[in-house]
């Protein structure tokens, strides 16, 4: 019976597995709790799938409030008083009464894969950072060819590459494309827009992302799976269903047998060895090593190897970089390697034209001031005061204001490099965070 299934039971575990899970450390006694919490939800959904005999993520009133039990997470039980009744059990999911569409599916679902920029302009929609017009951020089409978009035009110019070969069936496969980057141009979207794009287009499309930490798993996974629901509900002869939405296993479906897996370096491996992919993305791969020393080992050798030549097949590794990124600061000297068929490119954030600040009409001049930088000679820091530097890099009144601002809040200049680097050598160097700021390090006494 229903009363058998209490959603106040499932509230609370649900509840207590999310309260642990956003610990960042865990005991012994937490851990084994968790599994406990983590059993009995997953006991709870395969006894409601029998008694319904529906599965999970069914367009049904009892599967939509268990999926905002599991959106509201540690506040799930406040929900329970809105649970459903007795009489949703027999509740079917309803059939798809749908017009004949208009226009040739199967040519038009060929002419997004031959033109994906223009594709994904027509069909994919993406949020943006919050600004003083929209404070919250709006939605617009996702255009990478919108010149009056900043991110637009580094994911074109940092990926369009790639979009070329794609739609051309050029190149070696599987396409290998390595990135490290500042902080938030555009590029984990850019690899989100393209994963559902491609599910939907190529029938049983595999994807696996794999992100530092579960929190960053989740929400990307969250987006992944808004844009899939929204493609189907504005185009349902075009686009496919999602038929499995388990996002806290990690775990979505589409209808054409398309399958997105989402994994997470602090503690979450590929537990199906032999499994194969057609699209993975490292993304922020430069923080993998600071949550678990053995990611990498569990991805060079489970995942990796898993992705096959194939006409939309990719690996690739994207991220800001890390005083501990030696796997992506490898990835990136094996690309420049004769034989290596890993593509390796760098913008820094400069191309962001909003990355201003109030402007410096009168930088520094002190080579060892609060606000110094360098450059590299043979290898060696050579000292530059803030007026030298931004004149050796082309930098306006406006976006040395950003830089002052940015070194305030982050600490240290080399904090700076890493996260907002202009050069990839400069996001390198910064490998050793230190207690003393550059400048003085630099000083000679």
């Amino acid at each position: 019976m229903l009363t058998d299934f209490r959603f106040e039971d499932y509230a609370e575990w649900r509840s207590s597995s999310e309260r642990l899970r956003g610990r960042t450390l865990l005991s012994a006694a937490e851990k084994q709790e968790l599994v406990k919490w983590d059993t009995l939800i997953e006991m709870w959904l395969s006894g409601m799938e029998q008694l319904t005999d529906t599965t999970r993520g069914s367009d049904t009133e009892i599967w939509r409030f268990i999926e905002e039990l599991d959106f509201a997470g540690v506040n799930a039980e406040n929900l329970v008083g809105s649970a459903p009744g007795v009489e949703s059990v027999f509740e079917r999911p309803t059939e798809e009464a749908l017009a004949t569409p208009t226009f040739d599916v199967k040519a038009e679902r060929a002419w997004c894969l031959a033109n994906i920029r223009e594709g994904m302009a027509l069909y994919k929609t993406v949020r943006t950072l919050p600004s003083d017009e929209h404070p919250t951020g709006t939605v617009i089409p996702f255009d990478m060819l919108d010149e009056s978009n900043p991110r637009s035009k580094y994911q074109n110019l940092a990926y369009g590459c790639l979009i070329d070969d794609l739609e051309k069936r050029s190149g070696v496969t599987p396409y290998e494309e390595a990135r490290t980057k500042p902080r938030q141009v555009g590029s984990t979207e850019f690899w989100k827009q393209l994963a559902a794009y491609l599910m939907q287009l190529i029938p049983g499309y595999k994807v696996c992302f794999q992100f530092p930490v579960q929190d960053d798993a989740l929400k990307h996974g969250e987006g992944i799976l808004s844009e899939l629901d929204r493609m189907h509900e504005l185009w349902p002869h075009l686009f496919w269903k999602v038929t499995t939405r388990r996002i806290s296993k990690g775990v979505v479906e589409l209808a054409n047998g398309s399958e997105l897996q989402l994994r997470h370096g602090g503690g979450s491996g590929v537990f199906k060895v032999g499994q194969n992919f057609n699209l993975f993305v490292a993304s922020e791969a430069g923080k993998y090593e600071r949550h678990n020393p053995d990611a990498w080992k569990q991805i060079n050798t489970f995942i990796i190897p898993a992705v096959h030549p194939g006409p939309f097949n990719i690996r690739a590794w994207e991220g800001t970089n890390d005083e501990l990124a030696y796997e992506l600061n490898r990835i990136v000297k094996l690309s420049t390697l004769p034989h290596s068929s890993i593509r390796f490119k760098f913008f820094g954030w400069d191309i962001i034209d909003t990355y201003v600040g109030p402007p410096i009409e009168s930088p520094e001049v002190d080579k060892y001031g609060r606000y110094a930088d360098y450059e590299l000679v043979d290898n060696e820091r050579r000292p530059l005061s803030e007026k030298e530097y931004g004149e050796v890099r082309g930098l306006s009144a406006a976006q040395l204001g950003f830089r002052r601002q940015k070194i305030d809040g982050l600490g240290t200049l080399d904090l700076f490099h890493q996260e907002y680097p202009l050069t990839y050598e400069e996001s390198q160097v910064s490998g050793t965070i230190k207690f003393f700021p550059t400048a003085i390090l630099l000083r000679k006494f």
